[in-house]
């Protein structure tokens, strides 16, 4: 937004209201790359709205080549004005001329541009009126492109799968219970165990900043049924699939074919669709605020849930010791561990999974830990597939949830990225509902329970 977001360039026209050019300001840089965590933060920010560091440290202590700030070019001379002051058309056109379009743009045909943003046809454009357009504008040229407003360069999910495994490293091993007379102290100590990369490149303590202590005491004493087994598990109906013969026990077969409620388990699964993503993480406290979320998942998910569905997109650091974090937990709870980063190159996802007995016959409890590496690769239909709930997951203590625990606000290409994946999640969960309104149950007949078993193996 070169019209309105410091600057303006000095009027072509004696009649404009530029100053001479000893009293003009020089170009203003529009965006900062955070090099240490990738956000792109707009000049205005004084303090990353990732990683926290404020741009006068990054200043002093990053070398100019580093922050990557992107410039608009200076061709004419520029003086500052309001954010909020409109443009005129001669403002509109230096404008133009300074991007090395003169020759191409006629004075008829800047004027019809220049009413293509002046939406109230006063003569001036104004800070809404530019915004608008510029929407409408980036949506059509997508769509006369074919591809949508949000593209760009394609993100090389191995390369960040790669960049992910090697900033994780091995899984920190941290002791659930306290030393004889001590307090609890394992989720700050989980927390302290991940490294981090600072700002100067150093590896150092992700939980530096947090002080854990006033929640241990209430939680640790909870999740330690969860690690020893013996928290209970919800009743609920856990039928019996099979007979002897192995054919399908009569209750089974009953509920198995009962699309009213296969719809409403589908309906709880979307309604239930969490998120620990915070949008205030310039607030120092913010880790205390996540890592408590993210324990609550699991925690609440425990004695209800067969399957934790945990949905992440890889970012800088700071998200990269979110995942951390969870693995350290997930072993100091006692989780068997199955997949611990496995690559998937046709689905561009890295994927971790942990397993855990509980009591009372009920399933084992699994948590999936899903690291996607480009919201636009997120493939929805096979996520709704996964989400599909079986009769034997219909209710508690058996059923599905899934959440997303992590991502960056924006990518490197300066976009959205949280709102990308949450949107692309949302439409996986309403492809599901969808299809389960149509089939029911994903095993709600003989054949379809026999692929499924097919291809679990």
């Amino acid at each position: 937004m070169g019209l309105f977001h410091a600057l303006k360039r000095k009027p072509l026209h004696p009649s404009g209201s530029a100053g001479t050019a000893a009293s003009v300001a020089p170009s203003a840089q529009q965006w900062w790359h955070c090099p240490r965590c990738t956000l792109v933060n707009p000049i205005t920010a004084i303090r990353c709205n990732a990683c926290e560091g404020t741009k006068a440290e990054l200043d002093r202590q990053i070398k100019p080549q580093q922050l990557q700030l992107r410039q608009r070019p200076q061709k004419l001379p520029q003086q500052s004005v309001s954010q909020s002051e409109p443009v005129k058309f001669n403002d509109f056109e230096a404008e133009v001329e300074a991007c090395g379009l003169k020759e191409d743009w006629g004075q008829k045909r800047l004027r019809e541009l220049f009413g293509v943003f002046d939406i109230d046809g006063n003569g001036v454009i104004d800070m809404p009126e530019f915004e608008k357009s510029v929407g409408q504008l980036t949506k059509m040229l997508a769509a006369l492109q074919g591809k949508g407003a949000t593209a760009g360069p394609p993100v090389d999910a191995k390369a960040s799968h790669t960049q992910l495994m090697t900033s994780l490293g091995a899984v920190p091993e941290v002791a659930f219970y306290p030393a004889k007379g001590k307090a609890p102290t394992f989720f700050g100590d989980a927390a302290k165990a991940v490294p981090f990369k600072n700002r100067h490149g150093k590896i150092v303590s992700w939980g530096y900043t947090t002080d854990f202590a006033p929640f241990e005491k209430i939680i640790w004493p909870m999740f330690k049924g969860l690690k020893e087994g013996t928290m209970a598990v919800e009743a609920g109906i856990t039928l019996k699939c099979y007979t002897p013969e192995d054919e399908r026990t009569p209750e089974w077969a009953a509920v198995a074919k009962d699309k009213a409620l296969a719809i409403k388990v589908a309906k709880d699964i979307s309604l239930s669709f969490w998120t620990t993503v915070l949008a205030t993480v310039s607030v120092q406290g913010w880790r205390a605020q996540w890592m408590l979320m993210v324990l609550y998942l699991i925690l609440v998910s425990y004695p209800m849930c067969a399957e934790l569905y945990l949905h992440a997109l890889n970012g800088g650091p700071a998200c990269n010791s979110e995942i951390g974090f969870i693995r350290t937990v997930m072993r100091g709870l006692g989780f068997e561990r199955g997949w611990d980063g496995e690559f998937n190159a046709g689905d561009k996802f890295t994927i971790f999974y942990w397993r855990k007995e509980r009591p009372g016959g009920a399933e084992s409890f699994t948590v999936w830990l899903i690291v996607h590496h480009d919201p636009d690769d997120i493939s929805v239909a096979q996520i709704g597939r996964l989400l599909h709930p079986k009769s034997t997951h219909a209710t508690a203590p058996n059923l599905k949830r899934t959440a997303v625990v992590s991502a960056p606000v924006t990518d490197g290409r300066g976009e959205r990225a949280d709102e990308r994946l949450n949107a692309a999640l949302g439409k996986a969960l309403k492809m599901m509902e969808e299809r389960v309104k149509e089939t029911g149950f994903e095993d709600a007949d003989d054949d379809a329970s026999s692929d499924d078993d097919d291809d679990d193996e």
